[in-house]
């Protein structure tokens, strides 16, 4: 979406000819379509008052439009000079997570539901605690880096009711993104308190695309690499599976896991990005540990 008023939109799109939203939005509507929309929010031109028209201009098309995600603008190195707004900080998130708020109450009491939820980023961002679980209404916006936070710090919690301590020795360190490192910080902890080993979260800072890209999916071995030489020395390293592509067992930038373990001097096990999953590979490897 971006904004319903369509002269931003068009200037956002940089397309002069689009066609107008709203009356693209109604007819899906009218032929049964439920629809789900995502605002990617860039800091000065679709933000503020622009922000408050195109959430109020949605919602009232609830229920057919079920729900709004708003998502920060990403901005790579190659950008930076040349964008016309910049990356949100501390400061941006936070003026954004009051004004949805603001909606948010809004909506709770009229429509019985949130319908509009900012991203995780903005959480993390502005160093505020996720809401719970309820309050994402079923979590219809998880592709869109909304609630998978929370899934996964829920998840966390129930893994350190119902797993079985064990007492391993040795130390793990986990990769991540520099954004998402307060998060696997908890995960940090279940594999310590659970499995008995020492566990290191280790942020990578993103030199490929630059560092104001934060997340660990674009995170290359190369980038990788130069986290885990600053970070000392470990007795294996979790690489989570978003950082490679899909069945190719590669980094963006082509860097395979043994060239990361030979790199690294270390043992490398890539692990599933949810906790429960990641748990048991890592307990696994404890029992049997691979050559590298």
């Amino acid at each position: 979406m971006h904004a319903t008023d369509d002269t931003l939109r068009r200037r956002l799109l940089r397309n002069r000819k689009a066609p107008p939203v709203l009356e693209q939005i109604r007819r899906l509507l009218d032929g049964g379509i439920e629809v789900h929309t995502q605002v990617v929010l860039c800091k000065g031109p679709n933000d503020g008052a622009a922000l408050d028209q195109t959430i109020s201009d949605l919602a009232e098309l609830y229920p057919g439009v079920r729900s709004l995600a708003i998502v920060p603008m990403g901005v790579t190195d190659y950008r930076l000079g040349r964008n016309e707004s910049e990356p949100y900080n501390h400061r941006g998130a936070v003026r954004v997570l009051d004004q949805v708020r603001a909606h948010q109450r809004r909506f709770e009491q009229c429509l019985g539901a949130r319908f509009v939820v900012p991203s995780d980023e903005f959480y993390l961002l502005a160093k505020r605690p996720f809401p719970r679980a309820a309050s994402y209404d079923g979590f219809p916006q998880t592709s869109n880096g909304v609630g998978g936070c929370r899934l996964f710090l829920d998840e966390v919690a129930a893994c350190l009711r119902r797993f079985p301590r064990q007492s391993r020795r040795g130390r793990v360190q986990i990769v991540t993104g520099v954004l998402a490192a307060p998060v696997l910080q908890k995960f940090a902890e279940a594999v310590t308190a659970i499995l008995g080993l020492e566990a290191q979260v280790v942020p990578a800072v993103n030199n490929w695309y630059g560092p104001s890209v934060t997340v660990a999916g674009l995170l290359t071995g190369r980038d990788v690499r130069d986290a885990l030489n600053k970070a000392g020395h470990a007795d294996l390293v979790a690489v989570p599976d978003i950082m490679l592509r899909d069945g190719q067992g590669a980094f963006l930038d082509n860097a395979t896991i043994p060239w990361l373990a030979d790199a690294a001097g270390r043992r490398v096990l890539v692990v599933p990005s949810w906790p429960r999953a990641a748990l048991r590979q890592l307990a696994s490897w404890c029992e049997s540990p691979p050559d590298s």
